[in-house]
């Protein structure tokens, strides 16, 4: 919470123009992260294959334009809808005009439907999305549009395998938390055997091995704040770590719920994902480019970093 929640909001909060800045690059390292681990769990998953970040990162980059818009994609068409309802109220301040006002007004409840309608279809396919682009190379259109056509085809089951996402991953928190836990208490506990540093309890955490001391000590100032500060950033890292392994194992669950909910609604096998060399959005292989005006067909352009390795190890054979 403090990390997804409690974090941007005190950004945006106590500095809106430095969010407003910065908040559009994050997105774009989330989108770009989030793809490349979704792509990862879908090699893995569907194929058994290890994928590498190399890999990964190289399909996300390509795809990076999707991942960014297609939860956006739903937010504009629900604002578009509410575009009517803004019309009508601006109307009912106009006298006169406050007739056409309230004529409208019936229309504009009717889009205002389609706009909830989309909102919530948003908020239950959400997770889903970046795992549609990973696994289908689809464009931003696509990508948001085919979680919602699945919820209304087959609701129960994709309330189901959301809600087995949301399980291993909550259970994939409580290890990663726990150990995590468990670790800093033990370093701050084995730090605190002898003496007990100011900068070690500054840490946070209990020691497990001696009398608890009530509570962390802030050092004081001097190089014991310096200590304390690099404690905390060590601390810090490790937190990281943990939210790191819970991102990692959402992108697995909700990639495998993806694939078993589209076998569900349409019977695609789950191990046919796209690879390169395919059209983007189909399973469709490209067709081969047409040879220059010499005969020779030009070398075609790789596709993600390992084919452009091998590329250049053909070429170099």
């Amino acid at each position: 919470r403090q990390l997804f929640v409690d974090l941007p909001l005190g950004a945006w909060r106590h500095a809106p123009v430095m969010a407003s800045v910065f908040s559009p690059l994050l997105l774009a390292v989330w989108a770009i992260g989030g793809g490349a681990l979704s792509r990862m769990s879908a090699m893995f998953v569907a194929r058994g294959e290890r994928a590498t970040v190399r890999t990964a990162v190289g399909f996300a980059r390509q795809a990076w334009g999707s991942l960014l818009l297609a939860p956006v994609v739903p937010i504009g068409a629900a604002v578009l809808a509410l575009v009517p309802a803004i019309l009508a109220g601006v109307l009912l301040l106009v006298p006169g005009l406050d007739l056409v006002g309230g004529l409208l007004y019936g229309p504009a409840i009717v889009a205002a439907v389609l706009a909830a309608v989309l909102l919530v279809g948003l908020a239950i396919g959400a997770p889903m999305v970046t795992a549609v682009i990973a696994v289908e190379r689809c464009d931003a259109i696509d990508a948001a549009q085919r979680p919602y056509a699945f919820l209304f085809k087959r609701p129960v089951h994709m309330a189901g395998y959301l809600a087995m996402a949301v399980l291993s991953t909550a259970v994939a928190y409580l290890v990663a938390a726990g150990v995590g836990g468990v670790a800093l208490d033990l370093a701050a506990s084995a730090a605190s055997v002898v003496g007990g540093s100011p900068a070690v309890e500054s840490a946070g955490g209990p020691p497990l091995l001696g009398p608890d001391r009530g509570g962390s000590v802030s050092a004081s100032g001097g190089t014991a704040a310096i200590a304390a500060a690099m404690v905390g950033l060590w601390r810090e890292l490790l937190l990281l770590l943990v939210a790191a392994a819970v991102v990692s194992a959402w992108a697995s669950a909700t990639t495998a719920a993806y694939l078993l909910l589209r076998q569900a609604c349409d019977g695609q096998d789950p191990e046919e994902i796209w690879e390169p060399g395919m059209v983007p959005g189909t399973f469709a292989r490209r067709a081969p480019a047409p040879p220059d005006d010499h005969g020779v067909a030009p070398r075609e352009q790789p596709e993600t970093a390992d084919a452009a390795d091998a590329a250049d190890d053909v070429s170099g054979e």
